[in-house]
């Protein structure tokens, strides 16, 4: 979901220049929570906050701004509490890879023309989005998070990307003049890895009549083992190909 030119000015305005003032303005316009822009009304916990940062940077820049509630229009309550910042880089750095950059202001407002922030006070956490860098991936796993996985923003939710949205992502990394040779070589491993997971069914059929035409017609052979068989099965030659093709599409994203 994109922003409308009112909407986007205030965002870019703000997050090019995150003073008081920007930041209430941007508080003060109709605006609701966007791939750009999220509201928390409390600290989300370590990991849903990696998440968030994950894939706010894989998506563009983007600023999370606590102390707001999810309401239509959205309602500035405030923080009972800044947390510190070092504490907040202590917790994610685990989660967060070294090359994803994010800021984190405090703000409040003892006094201000706009009455709804007045006393109140709010952590913004800023994510810079650099193309050359993508994509991010998680570092860790958590009771919110997937270990190397790679998050997009899409309308309030971040989630796994798919296929689709790697592709993209891969495009801007692309098209941002990256000299890495091996990035070219992303896409034909992603077109190899569809072909493997076509290979193998999602579900088991278990039904004992979903053989029954082969095995009458095999019970009039005359069969042995065949002693050139490979011991692993298809399956899991294919499973085993698709972990292989995966890792070698880390590699060429030199992650």
């Amino acid at each position: 979901m994109g922003l409308d030119k009112e909407l986007y000015e205030g965002f870019a305005k703000f997050f090019e220049k995150p003073t008081r003032t920007n930041l209430r303005d941007l508080l003060q316009s109709p605006i609701g929570e966007l791939d750009q822009i999220d509201f928390k009304e409390e600290l989300p916990k370590k990991d849903k906050l990696a998440r968030h940062i994950l894939a706010m940077g894989n998506s563009g820049n983007g600023v999370l701004i606590i102390g707001i509630d999810d309401s239509d229009p959205p309602n500035p309550v405030g923080m009972n509490q800044l947390k510190d910042k070092a504490d907040h880089h202590k917790q994610l750095s685990p989660y967060l890879p070294d090359s994803l950059e994010y800021q984190i202001i405090d703000f409040s407002y003892t006094d201000s023309e706009y009455e709804k922030i007045k006393d109140k006070s709010f952590q913004v956490f800023i994510i810079e989005s650099d193309e050359k860098k993508l994509p991010y991936l998680s570092k860790k796993a958590g009771n919110n998070i997937k270990d190397n996985a790679i998050y997009v923003r899409k309308g309030t939710n971040s989630t796994v990307a798919n296929h689709n949205d790697l592709q993209r992502i891969l495009n801007k990394r692309i098209e941002s003049g990256y000299s890495s040779s091996n990035i070219i070589d992303v896409e034909e491993h992603l077109e190899q890895l569809k072909v493997l997971y076509s290979m193998i069914s999602p579900v088991q059929v278990t039904s004992s009549f979903a053989n029954l035409g082969n095995l009458m017609n095999d019970a009039f052979l005359d069969k042995k083992p065949n002693p050139d068989f490979p011991d692993e099965s298809f399956e899991e030659f294919i499973v085993r190909a698709i972990a292989l093709k995966k890792r070698k599409i880390f590699e060429a994203l030199e992650i």
